[in-house]
């Protein structure tokens, strides 16, 4: 204990920023899947799921941001500009995390993670439309094996049903604007990229409250009707 105190400030934050982050990983590995599944069995909200995920990682990004050095914090009194600034990656995380949650609730876990592997398939088609990239033949030869092993998973599927499946292919699609859009969004921002993910989970957070609220309330009302029923 003597030794901590004796320890170098900067020691100190590295230390706290390291538990904080080790911590934030092992429950994403071990918890995250588990947990969205279990809410979604409970209340049944893809609405309610993607408020709270949201919620947790803006807090998450707030308390990373409060152990920073002083100089490397987010300048709070330009939220708003930043918010502006990061407003279609902030849409892109929205839908992205919304849509999964939803294809979760609708044919369970498999689909939309399955899906997502297939995001390096949209990420080459989107390029290559809309911004004239181009390929070599072992670029697009990587991919086979991709959309075959993605197609093969989802036809074994057995809970596969459209809207899981639509809204798998929706999330994927917006994962992969995201990566294209954030990049060059942040850069012109000024803010790091764990400022900017800060930011954006705050962002979408605040976006999904409201729905959230509405879906459970919603759900709960349609539950007390069918008990009193």
């Amino acid at each position: 204990r003597q030794g901590w105190r004796r320890a170098d400030p900067e020691a100190q934050r590295r230390m706290k920023v390291a538990l904080v982050g080790s911590a934030w990983w092992l429950t994403t590995c071990l918890l995250s899947t588990y947990c969205s599944g279990a809410f979604l069995l409970q209340f049944g909200s893809p609405a309610a799921l993607t408020a709270v995920r949201f919620a947790g990682s803006a807090l998450l990004g707030l308390g990373m941001n409060a152990l920073a050095p002083e100089k490397s914090r987010v300048p709070w009194g330009r939220l708003g500009h930043y918010m502006r600034a990061l407003k279609v990656p902030s849409a892109c995380l929205l839908m992205a995390n919304f849509l999964n949650s939803v294809s979760m609730g609708a044919s369970g876990i498999t689909l939309p993670y399955v899906l997502k592997s297939a995001i390096p398939v949209f990420t080459v088609i989107i390029c290559r439309a809309v911004f004239k990239e181009r390929y070599t033949v072992a670029v697009y030869a990587s991919l086979v094996p991709t959309v075959a092993g993605v197609a093969l998973a989802s036809f074994a599927d057995s809970d596969c049903n459209a809207l899981g499946l639509g809204a798998a292919v929706g999330s994927a699609l917006a994962q992969t604007a995201l990566n294209i859009t954030s990049k060059p969004c942040i850069k012109r921002s000024g803010l790091s990229g764990t400022q900017a993910q800060t930011i954006m989970a705050l962002t979408s957070s605040l976006a999904m409250v409201p729905g959230a609220v509405v879906a459970l309330a919603v759900g709960g009302a349609g539950g007390s009707a069918a008990g009193g029923a």
